[in-house]
């Protein structure tokens, strides 16, 4: 579920960088992109396949439109809410803020011509900018595992210093730390959403009942207490003067 892509730059005559993110592809025990002549790869990053469901918490679907004709650039980045919408492009998801483990990715809008970079300069970006990425340095491996801190997939790299980890925790595959993430648990201990449903509505209904008691045991001391008056007056009444 995690791919590698490649951002490929062009320059032409006059000096302009076109951009372009590619997804990368196995042939033979390597990576290879579909790009034309003269583009040359800038860097690469890790993200997590488009196809991926859920999408994990604190992740967005991210869509790359680029240009059909000459210059073949990126024309647009944003994020996808509805997956249904068929769209043309480079899909892929990862982190919306700030996560341990990734690098910004910033998206810089120069004359409407879009060009990721992982330098932070002063020119104008897109709105979502940044978006954060996992690099071959952040992750320090090829094979990324996650751990789920704060009911949020996070890239297993150093997180002692993260609040909410749980050092007992095991790294785990982003299918695995989803299905982890996704249920609804105060602890890391993994229950089944229909399970704590069940238990929830136990518990409101227990609540209900040591209410009703609590109701019961106030109108019975009243009671007790309205009879008490009631036979000291009839015992003041028979007493005899």
């Amino acid at each position: 579920m995690i791919k590698t892509y490649g951002i490929f730059r062009y320059y032409d005559n006059s000096g302009i960088i076109y951009s372009q993110i590619r997804t990368a592809f196995p042939v033979k025990n390597a990576l290879q992109y579909d790009v034309k002549e003269n583009w040359k790869l800038y860097k690469e990053f890790y993200a997590i396949s488009p196809i991926l469901r859920p999408i994990p918490t604190g992740m967005k679907l991210v869509r790359v439109e680029i240009s059909e004709s000459f210059p073949y650039n990126i024309k647009n980045v944003e994020y996808i809410y509805d997956p249904y919408i068929i769209k043309m492009g480079t899909f892929f998801i990862t982190y919306n803020q700030p996560t341990p483990n990734t690098i910004p990715l910033y998206l810089y809008n120069i004359n409407n011509n879009i060009i990721p970079s992982f330098d932070k300069t002063n020119d104008l970006m897109l709105e979502i900018s940044p978006i954060y990425v996992m690099t071959k340095d952040s992750v320090k491996s090829d094979s990324v595992l996650f751990t789920c801190v704060n009911k949020k997939c996070i890239p297993d790299i150093n997180l002692g210093n993260v609040w909410g980890y749980d050092k007992n925790s095991r790294a785990k595959t982003i299918n695995l730390c989803i299905n982890e993430c996704d249920q609804l648990s105060d602890t890391h201990k993994v229950n089944n959403i229909l399970d704590n449903i069940y238990y929830e509505e136990q518990k409101i209904h227990k609540e209900k009942i040591n209410k009703t008691i609590g109701i019961f045991i106030k109108f019975l001391i009243i009671f007790k207490i309205i009879l008490l008056i009631c036979l000291c007056i009839i015992i003041v009444k028979f007493i005899p003067e």
